[in-house]
């Protein structure tokens, strides 16, 4: 039914709630982990790749809802608000803040279990699908005669292990050359790349002439780690071409 065991946190002040949420969890056979306060628990969600969090709506330590927006903004994580409030002026605000549900105490618990499996499913073929596009966003590695273009590390690296580490907007651009190779570009293209964020949306400051300088500097770290400082070549009052023949190859094989 699960991609792996469910890994579930929660956080709740109450240790009669707590020990109780903690033990029919268990008895579904997933993974519970449990804290008392909101102190921890975003370093927490970076150690375990959790599932599932349960988030009691009043903690002694800290804004549920702040925490709450701050874990959606990072995590495709599920969310269950538990509580004792039962206006639904605060169920209302609970869900605009992220939370997938909410649930007031006492607790009912198959009607919980239920949301819980829903819930997990979800967030399990959502991360499937994240580590899918990673992997393939991750086979970017271009090899020349005597360097390789990573591009999804933003590194250039000589055949010597010499390394030259790229600016977002320098990796952007040299994706681009590489995906031209052999044409001529022109300055205004260059501001952007098919199927990747603009140079120019990225920053503001960007306009063909400020180009040049950003060429200049992909030139010199090319000529770092590869020799050759023709691997760009000029258009006068036009744009470039990126001479070099690259061969793209799958990161396992590199």
């Amino acid at each position: 039914m699960y991609a792996s065991t469910p890994k579930i946190l929660i956080v709740e002040d109450e240790i009669t709630a707590r020990t109780l949420l903690e033990e029919y969890l268990t008895q579904e056979g997933w993974q519970v982990e449990t804290k008392d306060c909101a102190a921890g628990v975003l370093e927490l969600l970076y150690e375990i790749d959790f599932d599932l969090i349960f988030l009691d709506r009043r903690l002694p330590d800290g804004d549920a809802l702040t925490l709450c927006r701050e874990i959606r903004a990072k995590s495709p994580i599920g969310i269950i608000f538990t509580t004792a409030l039962t206006e639904d002026i605060e169920k209302v605000v609970g869900l605009e803040n992220g939370a997938d549900a909410y649930m007031c105490k006492p607790l009912a618990m198959r009607e919980l279990v239920a949301l819980s499996r829903n819930l997990i499913s979800r967030v399990q073929s959502q991360k499937g699908a994240i580590k899918i596009q990673a992997s393939i966003n991750q086979c970017q590695i271009y090899q020349f005669n005597n360097w390789s273009f990573d591009a999804s590390r933003h590194k250039l690296e000589s055949s010597t292990g010499k390394i030259e580490t790229l600016t977002k907007s320098e990796c952007l651009l040299l994706k681009n050359f590489v995906k031209n190779q052999g044409k001529f570009i022109e300055r205004e293209n260059l501001l952007k790349t098919p199927n990747e964020p603009s140079l120019k949306e990225n920053d503001s400051s960007q306009n063909t002439r400020s180009i040049d300088v950003l060429v200049a500097r992909l030139r010199q770290k090319l000529k770092t780690v590869s020799g050759n400082d023709e691997s760009i070549v000029t258009q006068y009052g036009g744009g470039y071409m990126f001479t070099e023949i690259p061969k793209q190859v799958d990161e396992t094989s590199s």
